[in-house]
C-alpha cells in the first residue's frame, strides 16, 4: 500500500487518505467461530421467505456470498453489496471477481453507485436474479429507480 500511496491519495476525500495509515493499524487478531447464512437459515425452522441480501463487511462480502449460495440460489432474488475495486484488505475479492461469481448463479449487476471511501476504492452494487419478474422484485427496483 505505501508504495502506491501517492497515487491513491489523489482519489476520493484528502481527509480519509491522510488518516489512512492511523485508521488502518492492526491492533488485535481474534478468532471467532461462524455460521454461514445458509446454516442459520435452515436453522431458522421459519416459514418465512427471504428474498433481499444487504451486505457490507468491509471486504468479506465474497465469503458470506459462498456461505450463502444455496439462499442465492432457491429465493434470494436481490443482493445489494459494498465492493471493493482496489484491495485494501488482505485476501479480498475485488468487484470483477463478485460479479463474475454472481453470474454464476444468475445475478446481474443492475446498478453500481459511484464510488466512494478511501481511495474512492468502493462501490455499493445492486444485483437482481436474471429475469424474476415478480412483486418483491418490482419493490426492488422502485426502491432503486431502475
Amino acid at each position: 500500500m505505501r508504495s502506491n500511496f501517492n497515487t491513491l491519495s489523489l482519489k476520493g476525500p484528502k481527509w480519509l487518505a491522510e488518516t489512512w495509515f492511523d485508521r488502518s493499524e492492526l491492533l488485535k487478531i481474534e478468532e471467532i467461530s461462524c455460521k454461514t447464512l445458509d446454516q442459520i437459515l435452515m436453522q431458522e425452522n421459519s416459514n418465512d421467505a427471504y428474498h433481499f441480501l444487504k451486505i457490507d463487511a468491509q471486504g468479506a462480502e465474497f465469503q458470506i456470498l459462498k456461505g450463502s449460495e444455496q439462499f442465492l440460489k432457491n429465493s434470494c432474488i436481490g443482493i445489494y453489496l459494498e465492493l471493493f475495486t482496489i484491495p485494501l484488505y488482505k485476501g479480498i475479492v475485488l468487484l470483477p471477481e463478485v460479479e463474475a461469481y454472481l453470474k454464476e448463479l444468475d445475478f446481474i449487476l443492475i446498478k453500481k453507485m459511484p464510488p466512494h471511501g478511501s481511495f474512492d476504492s468502493q462501490h455499493d452494487c445492486l444485483f437482481l436474479k436474471n429475469g424474476v419478474d415478480s412483486p418483491e422484485s418490482r419493490v426492488i427496483r422502485a426502491i432503486y429507480k431502475i
